[in-house]
């Protein structure tokens, strides 16, 4: 086993622990890794989410485009997994992000890496759509403020786009992971947390079925969450006890949560079949790619393509449902369904690229030198790393 140490720096990508270097002094460098395979499952669960939606939701319910692929429905119509594949990601980078910072620290970092994103894709949708007409609802300049505050539905305000739904529950993941830190819970009772967390969500979408704790706790949604912080538990910092929570609790609550998803789309989408063993087979392959992924040993030197393509997809994800309907809609009639998708995925993937490299990232570091340094970083712990496979 390989001692490795925390980042002291790790936003929400896919920088990971550094293996040491075997020095006699037992800490673990300073320098960070990569997991490149992180990046790469990113752009997956991207690509699953906007097929999903460019060709099947947005013709399949509401009228947000008459653009369809029904040939490849049976395989698009699970693409909505990507966003738990999202989850899933987000509870590992968290896990090992949080552990090296203060509280404060670990709110700057998010606030950072989150909003200034946010702030200009949400605007730069808005305009488009305003500019170009929108599909399926119209536009107004208290519709943006309210969005301003990512969570527009709480000022009785619809989403400039529907996919800002999982921002917020981002939002709510890294709150509560912010106030156990303020108490130092989260270090000392990760794995109880989790599995309180874990019964809480059965317990309300089986009996209670409350709709204000499905909010708080995330429980449609908790057990993806829980399964990449219980991943770093078992695998980084070698806490056996993570599996008896693993297999016991966050794995059947994963497939209570997949069928319940599957009743909800069954639903709300008359007319198509969804499978629930398919979807069962889905939710576990998005817990187990994601334990496959990391088993990878980390990367010492970050490759210039993936981090670009692994960096792009917040963007992309952000811009790209309504925006790409009124493009699919434009494009498909003068040069055919598929060079349409493909070149609205491409239009769509180059401006994410761009806004990744000239906007997010300077406004990023600026934001980081003049907020991280009203907290001092933790010494980062020592964890152990997943044997090479």
């Amino acid at each position: 086993m390989t001692t490795i140490s925390a980042p002291g720096d790790a936003p929400a990508s896919s920088q990971a622990p550094a293996p040491s270097d075997g020095s006699a002094s037992g800490r673990a460098p300073t320098e960070r890794a990569h997991f490149e395979t992180l990046d790469i499952l990113r752009v997956v669960a991207c690509l699953a989410v906007i097929l999903y939606h460019y060709t099947f939701r947005g013709a399949a319910r509401d009228g947000m485009t008459t653009f369809s692929l029904e040939d490849i429905h049976f395989v698009t119509k699970y693409g909505y997994l990507g966003v738990e594949l999202f989850f899933v990601i987000s509870g590992f980078v968290i896990s090992y992000s949080a552990e090296t910072r203060s509280a404060g620290a670990f709110l700057v970092a998010r606030a950072t890496r989150i909003y200034p994103g946010f702030l200009f894709c949400m605007s730069f949708s808005f305009l488009v759509l305003w500019a170009l007409g929108p599909q399926g609802q119209a536009l107004d300049g208290a519709q943006w403020l309210a969005n301003l505050a990512i969570a527009a539905p709480a000022f009785h305000a619809q989403f400039v786009d529907g996919v800002y739904w999982s921002i917020v529950c981002e939002l709510i993941f890294y709150a509560w992971i912010f106030l156990l830190k303020t108490t130092c819970a989260y270090e000392r009772y990760t794995l109880a947390i989790v599995a309180a967390w874990m019964v809480v969500s059965v317990l309300n979408i089986c009996i209670w079925k409350n709709a204000i704790l499905s909010y708080l706790f995330l429980t449609k949604y908790s057990a993806y969450f829980a399964a990449g912080i219980t991943i770093y538990e078992i695998f980084y910092k070698s806490r056996s006890a993570g599996f008896p929570v693993f297999l016991g609790l966050i794995l059947p609550l994963v497939l209570i949560q997949g069928a319940d998803e599957i009743r909800y789309h069954r639903a709300y989408y008359a007319g198509t079949d969804f499978d629930v063993r398919v979807g069962a087979v889905l939710n576990v392959a998005v817990i187990a790619i994601v334990v496959a992924a990391l088993r990878r040993p980390p990367m010492r030197a970050r490759r210039g393509v993936t981090v670009l393509l692994g960096a792009a997809t917040y963007p992309m994800y952000l811009i790209h449902q309504r925006i790409g309907y009124v493009m699919l809609e434009r494009l498909a009639p003068s040069c055919g369904r598929l060079p349409a998708l493909g070149l609205t995925i491409l239009v769509l993937f180059v401006g994410s690229a761009l806004i990744w490299r000239f906007i997010e990232t300077p406004v990023q570091r600026l934001l980081r030198t003049m907020l991280t340094g009203r907290f001092r970083p933790r010494q980062p712990p020592a964890v152990t790393a997943p044997p090479s496979p």
